[in-house]
């Protein structure tokens, strides 16, 4: 029984950290890509460019928060190990 509970946990954490690195590494490539549309934007020259320049600048700032805090994480386990 102990056994049986001791393995399911370790599957279970093994997926949950398998889903962390793939959600992480998806987040990377949209902070990346939504950088990318914001500097192909430009200076918003008409009101819908301007609008979505704004949409993405407000897109684009957690999104940078929560990869620096990702990557600040990652190096303090390595660093710890």
């Amino acid at each position: 029984m102990i056994t049986s509970v001791t393995s399911a946990s370790v599957v279970a954490t093994s997926a949950v950290a398998g889903w962390g690195v793939a959600l992480g590494a998806g987040g990377a490539i949209l902070v990346i890509a939504l950088l990318i549309a914001l500097e192909l934007i430009g200076t918003g020259q008409t009101r819908f460019h301007s609008t979505l320049q704004t949409a993405l600048k407000i897109a684009v700032s957690p999104l940078l928060i929560v990869f620096a805090v990702s990557v600040v994480a990652k190096a303090l386990i390595v660093l710890g190990s």
